[in-house]
């Protein structure tokens, strides 16, 4: 199996989700549109993906004894699967088999109760192909490079060409708390760029605004010169002796 171009480029823009389970970290990037629905998960060693059209989510319904017989259905069956995919990704059950990937969601106990929502949902995901000749489609590799190395790399390269104090690099290491470098060091490279930017752009604003006088007018050149003269005649007196 392979990703095409065009999910290829509808997965490039979406954030990843990252969740945990059996001590292995996997990424998650998912797309609900009105017809169909796109999961892509990837453990940075392999890549499974699923694409939910008409035909396949009618298979994985039967699966939960729901039949799905028009379009119209298989749309409102979407719009539930997207609400259960977000509440419960936190606590879905990810298992391997041999060339796929199954992503088990399934409601709370009490949602269950209170008849809230009581769609559960199998995501058959499939292993994509490790090369492939063609060219209007992605292997496996080729989808980890573009979705993690390429920006990472990039990330890396402006962050090296443009962070020259050193010192503010370490400050913000050891102020940056455990949970961002076990989330992902993306995150913590993005906000340094952002304040390096920041700051040069503050420096150049004050760089660029000299500061200028304003010239008083002639009632105020008047009235200073009115003050002076009165603070010389309160301290020598008006005969001209200074007080003692």
């Amino acid at each position: 199996m392979l990703l095409d171009t065009l999910q290829h480029k509808k997965l490039l823009n979406e954030a990843w989700i990252i969740r945990r389970a059996e001590n292995k970290t996997y990424y998650i990037k998912r797309i609900f549109e009105e017809n169909e629905y796109v999961i892509f998960i990837t453990d940075l060693c392999l890549v499974w993906f699923e694409h939910g059209d008409y035909k396949r989510i009618q298979q994985n319904a039967k699966l939960q004894n729901i039949d799905i017989e028009s379009k119209r259905e298989a749309a409102a069956v979407l719009v539930r699967l997207k609400q259960l995919f977000l509440e419960s990704l936190s606590r879905c059950m990810i298992q391997k088999e041999a060339g796929k990937l199954k992503l088990h969601c399934k409601p709370t106990i009490s949602q269950i109760q209170n008849r809230i929502n009581t769609l559960s949902w199998i995501f058959n995901c499939e292993l994509l192909d490790q090369e492939t000749t063609n060219g209007d489609a992605l292997s496996g590799p080729q989808v980890i490079y573009h979705h993690f190395i390429q920006p990472s790399q990039a990330i890396v390269n402006h962050f090296t060409e443009n962070m020259s104090d050193e010192n503010q690099i370490k400050l913000k290491m050891a102020k940056a708390s455990a949970s961002m470098y076990s989330t992902t060091a993306l995150s913590y490279m993005s906000e340094l760029i952002n304040d390096k930017n920041a700051a040069q752009a503050n420096t150049n604003t004050s760089t660029n605004s000299p500061v200028t006088q304003t010239p008083l007018d002639d009632t105020e050149s008047q009235q200073g010169q009115n003050e002076e003269v009165h603070t010389m005649v309160n301290e020598r007196g008006i005969g001209g002796k200074e007080k003692t």
